[in-house]
């Protein structure tokens, strides 16, 4: 019994730990992901009008391997967050 409570405690302060590492706004998310394979491209977005710079996200994705490293969900927030939030120069 022991070793169980031992055995959940330290499972509760693994998953702390990762969940509080976690990118948890738009802006993070595309900082953290998008960062992970390449330097950030903001003044390359930049000369792209809003509303064509999701479709960047989609070419990653899809063409050149990001799915393994951003899913579905976290894209959308990416893909809105180009579109909406970005602060260029």
């Amino acid at each position: 019994m022991r070793s169980v409570v031992t055995l959940l405690i330290v499972t509760a302060v693994i998953g702390g730990l990762w969940y509080a590492v976690q990118p948890h706004t738009p802006k993070k998310l595309f900082e953290v992901r998008c960062a992970s394979c390449h330097p950030l491209p903001v003044r390359a977005l930049c000369e792209y009008p809003p509303e064509l710079r999701p479709a960047v996200v989609e070419t990653m994705r899809t063409l050149q391997g990001a799915d393994a490293e951003i899913s579905a969900a976290e894209a959308l927030q990416i893909k809105q967050y180009l579109k909406e939030s970005v602060l260029c120069p």
